[in-house]
C-alpha cells in the first residue's frame, strides 16, 4: 500500500492557520505523509466549515509537503451548520467530486472517506466500485438523523418525508464500503444496523485522538497575554467548541448565575458558532463567564493547562449520545475531569472509569456537582489522575494512528 486518497468536507487545515487545530482527516493525511512516507491525497471543499469563509474562489491544488497533495474543491457557502443551504452545499460538491474523479485517471490503493457528507462519500463509493479500490468510511455523526433534531415534532415530521432519499442513500453507502471505521463503539452499531450489514469483520471504531500536550510547546501571543488575565489562579470550568443550538447553555448560565458571589469559580467558553453572539449577549451582566471566540490550538492549550474542568454539556439526542465528541479526548489529555450532561458513549465511559460525573439538564445539577468537585480536591485529583492515565492507554494520538494504520494495511492486504 502506498498511495492514498483521504476525502473529508471543510475540516480545518493547516493552510487556515500554522496553529490550526486538525480534525481526524488532517491529522491522519499528516501522520500518513510524514511518519508513514505514504503518497497522499486529501480532497477536500475550499469552504471553511470553522470559520465559515471560502479559502479559494476556484478549484486548487496545493502541495503541503514532498507526499501531501490537498486538492480544494470550489463550494457553495453556508452560515448555518443544520441548514437547508448546507445540504445544498453538500449536494452540488457531491456531484462536483464525482466528475472531478471521473477526470483522473491515477489510481489510489486505498480511500479513506468522512462521513458525513452524504453526496461525496456516494461519489467515493461509485468511484471505488468501478475501479475497484476498497474504501473506507469513517463515520462521525449519525447523519441524516441529526438533521431533524432539534426542531418540533411537527417539523420533524415533514423532515422525516424529506430526509427518506437520504437515509436510501446513507444506507447505500454502508453496505458498499469494504470496511466501517468510527469514532465510537455505538456509532459502530448504529451504522451497521442501520444498513444492515453482514459481514462485519472488517469494521472498527477509534476514538478521536490528541497529541500528549507534554510534547507541545506553547507559545506566547498576544491573546495567551490577555488570557492569563482573565483565567490565571482561578477554578476555570471550560467548554471547548462551537456554541450552537446543540449546546445546552442553560445549564451553564444557571449555574454561573448562583456562582455569580464566588469569585474563583468561572466558565470560560472557547469557540464560534451560530449562536455565540446571542449567548453572549444574554451572559453579558455575568462576570463569571469568559467568551474567547475563536481560539487556535496553541491557545486552546493554554486555557487547558489552566482548566479544572471540562464541560461536555450537550443536548442528548441520538447522535450525540452515540458518538465521542473531540473534546472528550482533548479534555482527557490534560488530565481533566469531566462533567456532561450526554448518556450513551460519554457517560459509560465516565463512570466506569471515573473521569467525571453525568450530570441533569434544565435542572442545577451541574451546579451542584461542579460545587461538589470544588470542595473536594481529593475526588477531582482522583478523577484527573484516571483521565490522563485513560488517554495514555487509548486516546493518545501516536497509539490511535498507528491503529488507523494497521487497519489500513489489513483492509489493502485482503
Amino acid at each position: 500500500m502506498h498511495k492514498i486518497w483521504i476525502f473529508a468536507c471543510g475540516e480545518p487545515l493547516e493552510i487556515d492557520d500554522k496553529n490550526v487545530r486538525l480534525h481526524r482527516a488532517g491529522k491522519i493525511a499528516k501522520f500518513l505523509s510524514e511518519k508513514k512516507s505514504k503518497k497522499v491525497k486529501l480532497f477536500t471543499s475550499t469552504f471553511d466549515h470553522v470559520k465559515k469563509r471560502n479559502r479559494f474562489k476556484e478549484n486548487k491544488i496545493v502541495e503541503v509537503n514532498n507526499n501531501l497533495e490537498t486538492h480544494f474543491l470550489k463550494t457553495i457557502p453556508y452560515k448555518k451548520n443544520i441548514s437547508i443551504m448546507r445540504l445544498v452545499s453538500n449536494f452540488f460538491l457531491g456531484i462536483k467530486l464525482f466528475f472531478y474523479l471521473k477526470k483522473i485517471k491515477e489510481q489510489p490503493d486505498l480511500i479513506f472517506v468522512a462521513f458525513p457528507p452524504i453526496e461525496t462519500s456516494l461519489a467515493c463509493i461509485f468511484f471505488s466500485k468501478k475501479r475497484g479500490i476498497k474504501t473506507i468510511i469513517d463515520v462521525r455523526d449519525l447523519w441524516p438523523e441529526v438533521f431533524v433534531e432539534g426542531y418540533s415534532k411537527y417539523l420533524k415530521n415533514i423532515l422525516t418525508y424529506f430526509l427518506f432519499p437520504f437515509r436510501i442513500m446513507t444506507k447505500f453507502i454502508f453496505k458498499n464500503t469494504f470496511s466501517l471505521m468510527s469514532i465510537s463503539k455505538n456509532m459502530l452499531y448504529w451504522s451497521q444496523n442501520y444498513a444492515k450489514r453482514k459481514n462485519i469483520s472488517n469494521d472498527i471504531f477509534v476514538p478521536f485522538s490528541y497529541i500528549d500536550p507534554g510534547k507541545f510547546k506553547l507559545s506566547e501571543t498576544e491573546k495567551i497575554i490577555d488570557l492569563k488575565k482573565k483565567i490565571y489562579n482561578k477554578f476555570n470550568v471550560t467548554l471547548i467548541g462551537n456554541v450552537t443550538k446543540t449546546i445546552k447553555f442553560d445549564d451553564i448560565y444557571n449555574a454561573a448565575i448562583k456562582f455569580k458571589n464566588n469569585d474563583n469559580i468561572q466558565f470560560v467558553i472557547c469557540g464560534a458558532g451560530d449562536n455565540l453572539e446571542k449567548t453572549r449577549l444574554k451572559c453579558q451582566n455575568l462576570k463569571n463567564i469568559i467568551f474567547t471566540g475563536w481560539i487556535n490550538q496553541n491557545e486552546i492549550q493554554f486555557i487547558l493547562r489552566n482548566t479544572k474542568i471540562g464541560l461536555i454539556p450537550y443536548r442528548n439526542d441520538v447522535n450525540l449520545s452515540n458518538a465521542m465528541p473531540n473534546k472528550f479526548s482533548e479534555y482527557m489529555s490534560f488530565g481533566i475531569p469531566i462533567l456532561t450532561s450526554l448518556s450513551g458513549s460519554v457517560a459509560e465511559i465516565l463512570n466506569e472509569k471515573k473521569i467525571g460525573i453525568q450530570y441533569s439538564s434544565d435542572t442545577l445539577d451541574l451546579y451542584d456537582k461542579i460545587l461538589n468537585l470544588y470542595n473536594n480536591e481529593s475526588t477531582l485529583k482522583e478523577y484527573s489522575k484516571n483521565s490522563k492515565s485513560l488517554f495514555l492507554r487509548n486516546f493518545e494520538e501516536g497509539i490511535n494512528h498507528d491503529l488507523i494504520f494497521q487497519h489500513f494495511e489489513r483492509m489493502y492486504a485482503k
